[in-house]
């Protein structure tokens, strides 16, 4: 056991020795044993470790500034479609309800339209049983009286009653008229033959 520990010591001296020579080996090969440990010497080492080393990052800097920045404006941008889409929306209800009133509207104004067209059908229809029962009158009565009356008619009304009348009555009749309100009666009857 004496051997051991005898060889033990034997071998930390001689690590303690290279050691020493090592130390010796780096103090030889530097300039001057004052530049190896002179204070300007490993603040040159530092600056030339320092400058391949990444910049030190400020911890007040903010790297995701940008990402912020662009968040911000989609928020903004966000708000500004949702605004629009409301006004969009109330747009939409307020138009959707407009062309709810003007249906309606249209509705009546079909409604009395058609009440128009049966009022004025329902009164041509008594006119024209008023000028038949007229012509009926006037082709019982005698064709020198009628002729005297119808001359002084305006032509439409009396270009109605003799259309209204039978051929051979309303031919009598014509024979007692003047030949000028002839002609006008005729161009009445011949206009409305025309007229659908």
């Amino acid at each position: 056991m004496k051997k051991l520990i005898l060889i033990c010591e034997i071998l930390i001296v001689l690590v303690f020795l290279t050691r020493i020579a090592l130390i010796g080996e780096v103090i030889k090969t530097s300039d001057s044993p004052e530049g190896f440990l002179s204070v300007s010497t490993a603040a040159a080492n530092s600056a030339t470790v320092d400058s391949h080393k990444t910049p030190v990052k400020d911890v007040l800097d903010d790297g995701l500034a940008e990402e912020k920045k662009l968040l911000s404006i989609l928020l903004e941008k966000n708000k500004a479609l949702d605004a629009r889409q409301d006004y969009l929306m109330d747009e939409a209800i307020r138009l959707n309800s407009l062309k709810d009133e003007i249906l309606l509207s249209i509705g009546q104004l079909q409604d009395l339209e058609n009440n128009l067209a049966v009022t004025l059908e329902n009164i041509k229809n008594t006119n024209d049983q008023k000028y038949k029962d007229l012509a009926k009158i006037y082709e019982c009565a005698p064709a020198e009286w009628v002729g005297a009356i119808i001359e002084k008619l305006d032509s439409e009304t009396a270009a109605t009653i003799i259309m209204k009348m039978k051929n051979k009555s309303a031919g009598k009749i014509l024979g007692y008229l003047s030949p000028g309100k002839s002609i006008e009666i005729t161009r009445e009857i011949t206009r409305a033959a025309q007229t659908p």
